[in-house]
């Protein structure tokens, strides 16, 4: 009998207490949710906060609900029985060993995968998935840290990096147990897909041209974006003036130049 996947728990109308920082705390009320979710679940939250109010996205890096991310390692759908088994696994201490054991892999070989058809072990398949969101969120950090000076204008602003108020006090509950977060600004528009639905044909070259000059700046700051595609790119009409804004979105699977020893790596890597 297939094994029933229990339903998200970002559902719209609930809500979410979190810790913003060290001195701030919120309530945020989820709105809706931009389904299906992929490396992470990435919901739409209203904030009533002074200095933050308004409409924001909330991405959560939960392996238990990250589909694509599941789909494409092979993992089983997640249920109470992997979670149990998985959080023995934590209490064990041999997640620790299989994390680095992981980090170690990835550094030798950019392109490593844990193969769930070598060794079925749902417990370890489930570290592996800890382990990737961890990785993801990683990754979009230090890329939104290089991207500092775009922040608002061609990517959106990094908002927060918020706990959820009752994550364990422990260390070690924090790094195999709990979920990244990361709170951006809410860019309210289309996708570069749909531009002819939504902006007249004489702009559409123009728009064009500027998501392949952010591709540029991305690059000149040692970033190559392999997960850049025409739904990475988000087209906000200004309602006063009626100018087009072009923003990119994403950055979970980059790449940094400092990684690779020579320029012709990068190159060849983006030729790809």
């Amino acid at each position: 009998m297939a094994t029933e996947v229990p339903p998200t728990p970002y559902i719209s109308g609930g809500s979410l207490s979190l810790q913003l920082d060290a001195k701030r705390s919120a309530n945020v009320l989820i709105v809706g949710n931009f389904e299906p979710f992929t490396l992470s679940c990435v919901t739409l939250v209203q904030l009533n906060e002074p200095g933050l109010e308004g409409l924001f996205v909330l991405k959560l890096y939960d392996r238990r609900f990250a589909i694509q991310m599941r789909k494409e390692a092979e993992a089983p759908p997640w249920c109470s029985g992997i979670e149990s088994g998985y959080r023995q696994f934590v209490n064990a201490g041999g997640v620790s060993n299989f994390f680095d054991s992981c980090t170690r892999k990835i550094r030798e070989d950019e392109y490593w995968t844990h193969d769930y058809r070598e060794n079925q072990d749902n417990s370890e398949c489930e570290a592996y998935m800890q382990w990737l969101c961890h990785r993801i969120y990683d990754t979009e950090m230090k890329a939104y840290d290089k991207l500092r000076d775009i922040q608002g204008k061609h990517v959106p602003k990094l908002v927060a990096r918020p706990l959820l108020k009752n994550s364990s006090n422990s260390s070690w509950s924090d790094i195999y147990l709990d979920c990244p977060r990361l709170l951006l600004e809410y860019i309210k528009g289309f996708p570069l897909t749909d531009l002819a639905d939504f902006a007249p044909q004489d702009r559409w070259q123009s728009v064009c041209e500027e998501a392949i000059h952010i591709i540029h700046q991305i690059g000149d700051r040692g970033i190559l974006n392999k997960d850049v595609n025409t739904r990475s790119f988000i087209v906000q009409i200004d309602p006063v003036s009626q100018k087009l804004r072009v923003c990119t979105i994403d950055f979970g699977l980059c790449l940094f130049r400092c990684q690779f020893k020579s320029d012709s790596q990068v190159q060849a890597l983006a030729g790809t």
